[in-house]
């Protein structure tokens, strides 16, 4: 039988929790968090940024962390943590900064430590603006830098994921 041990690594340059994932429901539980890629049949790698999610699946399956892991965590947590109580308001419904950037993240095509990433170096740029406002102001710059602007980033673009962003908001899929 082998260890259910889920390692700190580096994968595409990234930091990474590396999951072993020969158990079907395990592997099924960590990619339905949303962070998770797989890295071969038998290994998966899990965004940082969902480490929360992870601890939960690990202890439900009988998994630990190792040294390492918890230690990209712990630098990971450090990292974030005075934006832990920063928030938007959206009508009656505040929207905490992780929401905000696993929303973008969604929305952008991007991996959630990107999306905050963008979320922190533009928090300045996204602090007087309604929260619609401010995802469509941070897409824009995404796709543009990304190289999308010009013909397709366009109106109807726009009207489009200010749609979806509302029925995530009201649905709370986040």
């Amino acid at each position: 039988m082998k260890e259910k041990i889920i390692q700190g690594g580096i994968v595409n340059g990234e930091k990474m929790l590396v999951c072993p994932t020969w158990e079907d429901e395990f592997q099924k539980a960590i990619h339905k968090t949303g962070g998770c890629f797989r890295i071969s049949m038998d290994y998966s790698a899990v965004d940082v940024s969902w480490w929360k999610e992870l601890e939960k699946i690990a202890g439900k399956y009988g998994y630990t962390l190792d040294s390492e892991s918890l230690e990209i965590i712990q630098e990971y947590v450090q990292k974030y943590k005075k934006y832990e109580n920063h928030f938007w308001e959206y009508g009656k419904k505040i929207i905490t900064f992780e929401q905000f950037s696993r929303m973008l993240s969604k929305k952008a095509g991007i991996q959630p430590k990107e999306a905050k990433e963008y979320v922190v170096a533009n928090l300045q740029n996204l602090e007087h603006k309604e929260i619609l406002e401010a995802l469509l102001f941070s897409l824009q710059l995404i796709k543009s830098e990304k190289g999308l602007e010009g013909t397709q980033w366009t109106k109807p673009t726009c009207d489009f994921i200010k749609k979806e962003f509302e029925k995530m908001i009201v649905n709370k899929e986040y």
